[in-house]
Order: C-alpha cells, then structure tokens, then sequence
C-alpha cells in the first residue's frame, strides 16, 4: 500500500472564537466554580497499531541504522497532532476573553523520575515536543527521547520548565506562590501570552491516568473523569491514555476479542462542543486505525502541511 499523508486542513472561520455560540461560552464558563473541561471515554481497536509498531521494530532490527525507535507511545503522539491540526478550533488557547488560534501542536508529556538522578528533587518532569502535527513518527521519537533524557538527568531541554523548575527549588513557598500569581496574572494580557506561549509552546497534553492498574487479573480500566486549573499555560486538550486490555468488539458483525485502547478526552467546552469533540476522537482513531497511510511504512512521512522543526544544536 502506498503511504498517503492526510489532507491538509481546511480552514476553519470559528476557530478563533468568532462563533456567537463560543462567545456566550466564555461568558458562562466565567461564573464561579464553573467547571470548563469536559471528558469523554471511547475505546479504539488497538489491532493495526500494534502491528504498525511491531513492523517498525522488525525493520529497526533488521537495519540497525541508529534511527530513532518508534513506539506506541510516539504514534499516538503523531496521531494527537494530526488529529488537533485537522481540527484547529480544539487546539487554540484562551487569553483573557479572547479565544487566540494556534499555529501549530504542542505536546506536554509527563516524565517518571523516581529512580532516576533528578528523583531525589521531583518525582515528576514535562517533556515537550512543539510541531509534534509536522513531525514524522521517527522525529517524534528523537525530540521525546532527548526531552526524557533531559528530564531525567535534571537538566529540562525546555528553558522556561528549567527555570521554574530551579526558582520552585530554591523559593519560599510564600514566594513561589507570589511569583506564580503574578505570572499568571500577566498571562492573562495578549503581549505577555505570547511571550509565554513562545517559550512553553503547549497546547495539549497526553498523559496516562489508569496506568497502575494496567496487567492486573481480575482489573478492568472503564474511564474516568478530571479537571484542570485555570493557571498559568491554557491547553484545550488533554488526552488520557490507559494500558491496553483484551476486549469484546464488534468485527465485521460478529462478537470478537482484540486488544482494546482505552482514550480519555478531556476537551475545553468553551473552545468546542461535544460534536466537534466526537469529530476530533473520529480522526485520532482513524490515524491509529491505518497509522501507514498517515505516517508511512518507515515512519518517515510527514505531514503535507509541515515545515522543517526546529533542531537543537
């Protein structure tokens, strides 16, 4: 099969919040203790991108080129960036009022540090990959990799998580809690956003809550729900990922057994509304349904839409 690259995106006039609908939203989700994050539980056939991964991993084998390898945690990095780009409204930023577009995908990634040499500081690092919608499977995989490394070495590629992460060290807790505030507050004026958004260009994050109880006999993961603050980095999508697990589905018309991928959507209901988040889900299972077509046989193909990321020197 020939590897095709998805279309380019079409442009979309609401995305930047010039629907009267999203206007009447941030004014609602305004009042207190309005909750704005909304989630939603679907389970996606895990069978073609199990193979996909295993494929890769036989031609890494039988190379052994020094390519980055890719897993399935790479893939359904690539497939969160294609799925947000082809679907820009999901992926702006809230500044203020004002729903602000963004050009490109940012990804925010949690990093495990306990057991290694940062542990004994934060049991938790951020890995970021910015353009992860551009990037192939294999440049996902190399810009993880170093970002992890970094991470838990103590020392964050990203330089604003590395400042922070020294002033949260150092400070107070009076003071960081003042240095935030303050940070946050001026976070709230388009200048300052910007600025932010340059050096922590996040705009989605993918984590995997339910984890622990992946493996376990007797322990069937179903979903689940949670919020985020309003502080500091605005991000319109978090994506909850869980362990694999054998499931009941339907193929071709008859019951069968395959291997099934819990996804948490956690979605920004004033940015857009359960439709356009069952479009979002829609495209993120399609890219993991026939991940070749998206990202190639090698797991080199980008997207038309890329341009060349930026490389550390």
């Amino acid at each position: 099969m020939n590897a095709q690259a998805p279309p380019r995106a079409r442009p979309d006039p609401t995305a930047g919040g010039d629907s009267v609908i999203r206007r009447f939203t941030l004014w609602w989700f305004r009042q207190p203790g309005a909750v704005t994050h909304v989630s939603a539980n679907v389970q996606v056939d895990a069978t073609a991108a199990l193979a996909y991964i295993g494929r890769l991993a036989a031609q890494d084998r039988l190379h052994e080129d020094g390519r980055p390898h890719v897993t399935l945690q790479h893939l359904l990095a690539g497939a969160v960036g294609r799925a947000l780009h082809a679907h820009p409204a999901a992926n702006a930023r809230i500044v203020g009022r004002r729903i602000v577009p963004s050009e490109t995908v940012g990804l925010a990634m949690p990093v495990n540090l306990l057991g290694h040499a940062a542990g004994d500081k934060a049991e938790l690092g951020m890995a970021i990959v910015d353009q992860v919608c551009a990037r192939s499977l294999r440049e996902i995989a190399a810009e993880t990799g170093r970002a992890v490394k970094g991470e838990r070495s103590g020392r964050s590629t990203n330089p604003m998580v590395r400042a922070l992460k020294g002033i949260g060290a150092r400070a107070p807790q009076r003071a960081l809690d003042l240095g935030l505030d303050l940070l946050d507050r001026a976070g709230q004026t388009s200048v300052a956003a910007d600025l932010i958004a340059k050096q922590l260009p996040v705009t989605a994050g993918l984590t995997n809550p339910g984890a622990a109880t992946g493996g376990m006999a007797g322990v069937r993961f179903m979903g689940g729900a949670f919020s985020l603050p309003r502080a500091l980095v605005h991000v319109g999508t978090v994506w909850g990922i869980t362990p694999i697990q054998d499931e009941v589905m339907v193929v071709n018309g008859a019951p069968a057994v395959r291997p099934a991928l819990p996804v948490m959507l956690l979605f920004d209901h004033r940015l857009i509304d359960g439709v356009r988040a069952g479009r979002l889900i829609q495209t993120f299972a399609g890219l993991l349904l026939d991940p070749a077509a998206a990202f190639g046989e090698d797991a080199e193909l980008r997207a038309p839409h890329a341009r060349a990321p930026h490389r550390p020197t």
